[in-house]
């Protein structure tokens, strides 16, 4: 009967120096001991069994084994670490793993991570599994693995990419166990990782929960038809465990047998595919199995080399053919860590010849979206032993569904309550947060609020509901102001507004949304943020050399929890706008060595009057200050930088000595 929670198993990383909150369940009245190293404490258990034991602090060390008494009953848990112990959550970013490419490097993020130290024993990481049921968990199905650092490459590479350079960067300045608990869900909204109690105080939330409960007390909301399992349905109603019941696996590949991978196979029926692209945004198909094909022509000195081919990410997996014949497949069951990594396979030269060739790629995903991913440089033929010469293939494809999946899962806004949707109010808290108090930590890393800018009003409602989140976080946990770091969303062209005829002057949900993220440091107590406008890529909202984003969430942790001298936390960030006749001084923080980025000009700024009204300035830099002016703003009050989606692939970056750059700012609300 005794057990303890989720967190405590094998190989577990527990915080040093702070108490440490051991908990469970056992029989009711009965005195609980639990022992770490050469630490003791006891506690009872309640009427229903629950017991919070709180260990006296101990130094870094281990292992060490946790032995929990309950009566007659007794729980070991082996290898525990006493170390540094992080929370990382958030949406898509903060999940992208290590099994990826840097763009400009066609070296694995896992081969990087682990050259420069991530084989390492003492650094760990727990990942928490998707959960959504609309009830608040007490426990994470399945059980959970700490993972150790570099023991195994295959579970290594599922790491969360941003975590896992963080907790290198922490390992080798400090020198201690470092363990990450990973808990996070892509495309998700800041009001579903909030506890339902803390949202009823927020007025922008109060009808959303009205809704919410309306939804979910009605019992035809959990009597659900056409549910599947294994591809069978669901007798009666029903009340869903996971999502393997609203959607199956693949079922098997029935289009290479009709021919759909052969060269001469007619697909001038099918649909014009743009990729890199949606499937389900073009409206071609539902999620399922998709296949999309494309006629390359090839030079006739190519004929019988070796060729490489690069796609981007593919949202699930692939197999994918070369004039008929398999040459590389990624991904099965329900597997989710390859949506967004691309995909790198080798052609032989005997299937390669002059003129036309086929590209045949099966693509099969369960739920969310059904997408070729990344920016359109990810996609192309290169010759192996020449790879300068390549073959762009973004563009025009043609694709059809193999078959179509009904997935029980809606997306959206966050305002259909139904089973599974994570973007329901506060059900990411409840499966996903709620498992995990009060295990200590040191703090919280926070990647999130892409999925915010969908609407203005949750744009602008950030400023709420964020803070919201850590207050609620904080207070559960019941550790006072634990540290609270997170990142500015990175810039992105591909916005809905991107490539319209736009007038800059108006507001981009997205720019409010970084504007907001940066307010935030003044209203969450203890927190930081990183910018990152310089490692952003246009095309693609999940850059991929999440190494320096890992490495600059560390700089704060470094310079703001642990006091490391000499650690510069981040770039200049905005503290005053002075006018000075036709000219306005903008005054920085951490802005030693300011500086425009690579030389290049920084066209980033623009000022305004009293009108509000905005025009580009120019900059010229005095010390740890810029001077801004403009021929169209005589007598300038107010500055923003950086003030759209994307601020074009010729500008410039202010960053400081370190080379950290400016985050995206304004000097006075326009929302």
């Amino acid at each position: 009967m005794l057990r303890l929670a989720s967190l405590f198993v094998d190989g577990a990383v527990v915080q040093r120096e702070m108490p440490i909150v051991v908990w469970g369940w056992c029989a009711p009245r009965v005195l609980v001991k639990a022992t770490l190293a050469t630490s003791t404490a006891t506690a009872p258990s309640s009427l229903d069994g629950r017991f919070e034991v709180r260990l006296p602090s101990l130094p870094a060390g281990g292992p060490y084994t946790l032995e929990v008494v309950a009566g007659e009953e007794t729980v070991v848990v082996k290898d525990v670490l006493v170390g540094e112990v992080w929370l990382a959550s958030g949406q898509s970013n903060m999940e992208f793993p290590l099994a990826t490419f840097n763009l400009d490097d066609p070296q694995e993020q896992t081969d990087q991570y682990l050259a420069e130290g991530g084989v390492d024993p003492l650094l760990r990481m727990v990942t928490i599994p998707h959960q959504s049921m609309g009830t608040v968990e007490t426990v994470v199905e399945p059980p959970l693995t700490w993972v150790k650092s570099g023991d195994d490459r295959a579970t290594t590479r599922a790491f969360s990419a941003v975590g896992a350079w963080f907790a290198l960067a922490l390992r080798k300045q400090l020198g201690v166990p470092v363990g990450i608990i990973h808990s996070s869900w892509g495309g998700t909204y800041a009001h579903a990782w909030t506890s339902r109690e803390m949202l009823r105080r927020l007025e922008c939330r109060k009808a959303m929960i009205a809704r919410q409960d309306a939804d979910f007390n009605d019992a035809a909301t959990w009597s659900i038809p056409n549910l599947r399992l294994e591809g069978q349905p669901l007798e009666g109603s029903t009340l869903p465990q996971d999502f393997d019941k609203v959607t199956h696996k693949d079922t098997g590949n029935q289009g290479f047998g009709w021919g759909w991978a052969a060269p001469e196979f007619d697909d001038s029926g099918w649909k014009l595919f743009q990729v890199p692209g949606s499937w389900k945004g073009q409206e071609i198909a539902k999620l399922g199995a998709l296949w999309a094909r494309l006629a390359v022509e090839l030079p006739p000195e190519w004929a019988g080399r070796d060729l490489v081919l690069h796609l981007g990410g593919i949202d699930k997996h692939d197999q994918t053919y070369f004039n008929g014949e398999l040459v590389g497949a990624t991904g099965k069951d329900y597997d989710e860590m390859y949506w967004n990594c691309p995909r790198e396979y080798r052609i032989p030269g005997r299937l390669v010849k002059g003129g036309r060739n086929v590209l045949a790629v099966r693509a099969f995903s369960f739920y969310f979206d059904g997408a070729f991913t990344g920016a359109e440089e990810n996609y192309r033929l290169e010759l192996a032993d020449r790879p300068s010469e390549c073959i762009e293939l973004a563009g025009d494809w043609r694709a059809y569904p193999e078959y179509e999946l009904d997935v029980y899962m809606p997306q959206g806004d966050g305002t259909n309550y139904t089973p599974f949707n994570p973007n329901a109010c506060h059900t990411l808290f409840d499966g996903m947060i709620a498992p995990l108090i009060p295990y200590t930590l040191r703090g919280a890393l926070w990647y999130q609020g892409e999925t915010d800018h969908n609407t203005m009003n949750f744009a602008r409602e950030y400023e709420v509901t964020l803070p919201a989140m850590v207050e609620d976080w904080r207070f559960r946990w019941g550790q006072g102001d634990f540290p609270f770091y997170f990142v500015q969303i990175s810039g992105w062209a591909d916005t809905d507004v991107y490539g319209k005829d736009i007038d800059w002057r108006k507001l981009s949900a997205w720019s409010v949304v970084q504007d907001v993220q940066r307010r935030c440091v003044d209203l969450i107590p203890n927190s930081g943020m990183i910018a990152t406008g310089d490692i952003s890529e246009a095309h693609d909202i999940h850059p991929h050399n999440k190494r320096d984003y890992g490495k600059r969430l560390a700089r704060l942790a470094l310079h703001y929890t642990y006091h490391v001298p000499g650690v510069v936390p981040e770039g200049p960030r905005f503290r005053e706008a002075r006018p000075e006749g036709a000219s306005l001084r903008v005054l920085f923080d951490y802005a030693e060595g300011l500086h425009a980025l690579d030389g290049k000009p920084v066209k980033g700024f623009e000022i305004a009057g009293l009108d509000r009204r905005f025009a580009p300035a120019e900059m010229r830099i005095e010390g740890t200050s810029v001077v801004l002016t403009s021929p169209e703003v005589p007598a300038p009050q107010y500055v923003r930088y950086n003030w759209k989606p994307w601020p074009g692939n010729d500008c410039g970056f202010l960053v400081n000595g370190e080379n950290l750059p400016c985050p995206v700012f304004c000097s006075i609300k326009l929302w």
